[in-house]
């Protein structure tokens, strides 16, 4: 192990420790000062990361309300750069993130941290604003299309991987359907989100967490215009479907007036040069 392997994994243990101090200053303060809290913690574990984030599109859409955020999907860095980049632009409405119930392992896991990590799971998810969700459990989606709908109605904001895994270079395969079903019955407006790191820090299911790729990245974020739903555009939730992957994975660049470049830590001038496809 190199002298950097070692950096980057101290890196990760402190990153580890604000987390754990988010759980407890979750179950201590009241929501609006939790809330504040947490943008602060996120803020500084992103910063480890040392990710350039350059945004090409319009950050000022991420106000919107009655509105669910689609991204195509790497690994947990996307979920922590994406939630970041919104509440540097949204901080009025609390945004939810639909995760697999478990993102932290389970008890029957062979490894010892995920064992133990499990645990504290439910504190986790509350912390951070995660709905969990059970995979191939029709129950279960049913809770979770209830609890989408309530935090709507309270103007909260959603955010979802809809092809319900990551991928190493972040090029989706195929999204499930029933969030699109869930949009299209409640008229539901979707903000897609292409992400694009210069490195494929991603994983398959069965492989190990890269934790070490997630550092140093160089990270280009497509905010596409939003698709709506709210006039009947969309009846057949296919079409909408196909149509918010499509713009994912290589629709058009959209312009980017008063873009700028982010790092977790600065923010400077931003580049609009590039297009948003995958691949």
């Amino acid at each position: 192990m190199n002298l950097y392997t070692i950096y980057l994994n101290t890196k990760i243990v402190f990153i580890v420790l604000l987390f754990l101090i988010n759980i407890a200053q979750y179950t201590i303060f009241p929501i609006y000062v939790s809330k504040m809290i947490y943008i602060f913690i996120l803020k500084m574990a992103l910063s480890m990361t040392n990710s350039k984030i350059t945004i090409h599109g319009n950050p000022e859409l991420f106000k919107q309300n009655n509105t669910i955020i689609m991204s195509n999907h790497y690994a947990g860095l996307d979920f922590g750069i994406l939630t970041d980049l919104y509440y540097r632009n949204n901080r009025e409405n609390i945004l939810y993130t639909i995760a697999k119930s478990n993102i932290l392992g389970d008890k029957e896991d062979k490894s010892v941290i995920s064992k133990m990590m499990s645990y504290v799971k439910d504190s986790y998810m509350a912390s951070k604003y995660l709905i969990p969700y059970i995979r191939g459990d029709k129950e279960d989606g049913a809770i979770v299309k209830d609890k989408v709908t309530g935090y709507l109605e309270q103007n909260a904001n959603i955010m979802v991987f809809p092809e319900g895994t990551t991928s190493k270079n972040g090029v989706p395969k195929e999204f499930k359907s029933g969030i699109f079903k869930l949009a299209v019955e409640k008229k539901i407006n979707i903000l897609p989100i292409t992400i694009k790191y210069k490195k494929d820090i991603g994983s398959i299911i069965g492989e190990p967490l890269r934790f070490l790729k997630w550092f140093d990245n160089d990270v280009d974020i497509y905010i596409h215009d939003i698709i709506t739903t709210e006039d009947e555009s969309y009846k057949d939730y296919m079409e909408l479907k196909q149509k918010v992957f499509e713009t994912i994975i290589g629709g058009p660049t959209p312009p980017a007036p008063g873009g700028r470049m982010l790092r977790a830590d600065a923010e400077g001038g931003a580049d609009a040069e590039g297009g948003a496809g995958l691949g």
